[in-house]
């Protein structure tokens, strides 16, 4: 049976996979794109300057997306970082709902976030959230290794995630946030 889910579980990867990259450069790029792209063209020190007086997001999803720019400039190049981390949001929410709720639950969320039209959406657009939802998965995970351990060095890990997600999106304060209040009613309760 576990050998059974494990080939299961690779076919619902690729399954994601294949329907994050299908037809991949149909539509064109929207407005936000275009200037994540551009912006992600500049030198280090300009996509500082322009995070900090002209974007909305925090730099570190430029300089990702700066890695397509050494291998292609195509507009695939670029939205393929964003299927590959919503691919891996199917791996990762496996992971996180195995450890909480067994390898079938595990499975089943693969197969639903897999084909979730909205997680479909974020996967293939050059923007930061498909890496963003990585970022909160991972969050998950080390919180439910915490509870089952309550080792120290979980709760660094934690805060190291929570810092670098906080460098790919701003939303990521209020994640960070909520993970505090639960943590502070944990302690209380």
């Amino acid at each position: 049976m576990r050998l059974k889910t494990n080939y299961i579980f690779i076919l619902v990867v690729c399954f994601a996979f294949v329907l994050r990259i299908y037809n991949l450069n149909s539509s064109s790029l929207w407005w936000d794109e275009i200037i994540a792209i551009n912006s992600s063209r500049f030198p280090a020190d300009t996509i500082f300057q322009w995070t900090l007086y002209n974007e909305v997001h925090p730099p570190l999803f430029y300089f990702v997306l700066k890695i397509a720019t050494y291998f292609n400039n195509s507009e695939f190049a670029f939205r393929i970082i964003s299927v590959i981390f919503g691919a891996l949001s199917v791996v990762l929410l496996y992971i996180a709902a195995s450890k909480a709720f067994g390898k079938r639950v595990g499975l089943y969320s693969a197969i639903v976030l897999s084909v979730f039209p909205y997680h479909l959406l974020l996967s293939r657009t050059p923007r930061p959230y498909a890496l963003m939802i990585d970022f909160e998965i991972i969050c998950i995970i080390i919180l439910i290794e915490y509870f089952k351990n309550r080792k120290i060095t979980l709760l660094l890990a934690l805060s190291f995630v929570n810092g670098v997600m906080c460098f790919i999106h701003y939303l990521g304060l209020f994640i960070v946030g909520a993970q505090g209040i639960f943590l502070l009613c944990l302690l209380f309760w």
